[in-house]
């Protein structure tokens, strides 16, 4: 006696079908998704951007630099000039953002708003500072190495607030794409310490790579230039204009940025 098939309802058929649809949907979406992300990516990373989030590195790294026996005055330039090139990484890149489009998947457009609004809110951070950098008198000595380390807390804010930003371009399908483009976005770093140093630091782990949370000061006073093992300096405490070196460093984007 033949056996009878088990009838299947209308309801569950439907349903089976849907959920194969779904899921070769899925498969295809993915894959769709990539390659646009890539695509859109490499739009973004152009020559120039990386260029600049090269540039922005070196800046940050100099920022802690010392030269022995540098003049107020060139300190002062060489300061504006690097940060001049912060203000210009993350402003290039917000730009590139912006003429790219946002990436055609889902929320593209509002992660990329995110992205490039808090790549300007660094670069106004660091226009800010260049504007207060360029205000700062070079005639006295003193006075020049107060008035910088006024400058301190800007300087460190500004550098949280780049590592803030580098770090949510790292988050996200659109921060993955950018990844994958060579030296467009680099891996986040550990925040830096921005305690002022007292006195003088152990000399430099180079096993680290981790930028300054602030640029050196020249003293009024004391005697020798100071740093922190984590890499923040702090005003120097040497009669001339030499700032302090940052004794370590740790390694991040592009950026910092962060850019």
């Amino acid at each position: 006696m033949a056996r009878k098939t088990p009838a299947i309802s209308p309801a569950l058929a439907a349903l089976a079908a849907a959920v194969m649809v779904l899921t070769a949907g899925c498969g295809d979406d993915g894959e769709d998704n990539t390659k646009k992300l890539a695509d859109w990516a490499n739009q973004v990373c152009t020559a120039d951007v990386t260029g600049r989030i090269d540039a922005s590195k070196t800046a940050l790294d100099d920022i802690g630099t010392v030269v022995p026996n540098e003049a107020p005055e060139a300190l002062k330039t060489r300061l504006v000039g690097d940060v001049a090139k912060l203000a210009e990484a993350n402003t290039a890149f917000a730009a590139s953002l912006d003429k790219a489009g946002p990436p055609e998947i889902k929320d593209g457009r509002a992660q990329l708003q995110v992205l490039t609004g808090d790549l300007r809110a660094t670069a106004a951070g660091w226009t800010a500072v260049k504007t207060k950098l360029e205000e700062l008198p070079t005639g006295d000595q003193k006075a020049f190495a107060d008035a910088l380390r006024a400058l301190e807390p800007s300087i460190t804010s500004s550098i949280t607030v780049s590592r803030a930003a580098l770090d949510k371009l790292h988050q996200g399908a659109l921060g993955k794409a950018l990844a994958a483009v060579p030296n467009c976005v680099s891996g986040p770093a550990a925040p830096p310490d921005a305690t002022p140093a007292t006195s003088p630091a152990p000399p430099a782990d180079p096993a680290t790579d981790q930028p300054p949370a602030s640029p050196p000061v020249p003293p009024a006073d004391t005697p020798s230039p100071s740093a922190t093992a984590s890499g923040s300096t702090s005003p120097s405490a040497s009669s001339s204009a030499s700032p302090s070196k940052s004794p370590s460093k740790s390694s991040t984007t592009s950026a910092s940025a962060r850019p």
